[in-house]
């Protein structure tokens, strides 16, 4: 895993294997926009996840309730002018040319992107799903990890919270 893709996966597992969030269905979630100065960005978060940043990364997290959170990771990358076929190409040949990953064109916050479903099968029922999106100075790495058997509850919210990332002019 290249040095980038494993600064966000850290983040990310470390959040969400921390904590099973039992999530139930909650009628209302309450949101927030959260807004990052050094990065460039602003997403539409539930006001209940901890946020957790650095200087390279930032990472959301579910509260927890059991042995597993849900989690969105976002990272820079790196490299300027990456885009995000290099940098999907990059990650796939770092990890061996998994035959098991999916890779398909996508939209996040309305922009272009390129969605990976990787196989997490050193991490038994974790899902993860990541989207390289073209930034104005190069790709930026989302990962979306959670629990396998809740994760037909965490795509709402991890679908809301990639329609409103957005870039800062």
């Amino acid at each position: 895993m290249n040095k980038i893709a494993l600064t966000a996966f850290s983040i990310v597992a470390g959040m969400a294997l921390t904590g099973q969030a039992m999530v139930s269905q909650v009628p209302q979630i309450r949101w927030t926009f959260y807004r990052n100065d050094v990065l460039a960005f602003q997403i539409k978060v539930p006001a209940a996840w901890q946020v957790r940043p650095n200087d390279k990364a930032v990472g959301f997290t579910s509260p927890a309730r059991g042995a597993f959170h849900a989690a969105i990771g976002v990272l820079r990358s790196a490299e300027p002018n990456l885009t995000i076929e290099q940098a999907a190409r990059k990650e796939f040949e770092s990890e061996g040319s998994p035959g098991d990953w999916q890779q398909s064109y996508a939209r996040v916050g309305g922009m272009r992107a390129i969605k990976i479903v990787k196989d997490t099968t050193n991490k038994p029922n974790t899902k993860m799903v990541e989207y390289y999106i073209e930034g104005p100075s190069g790709a930026y790495l989302l990962q979306c990890i959670g629990p396998q058997d809740h994760w037909a509850l965490y795509s709402p919210l991890f679908a809301t919270m990639l329609n409103t990332f957005q870039f800062l002019n």
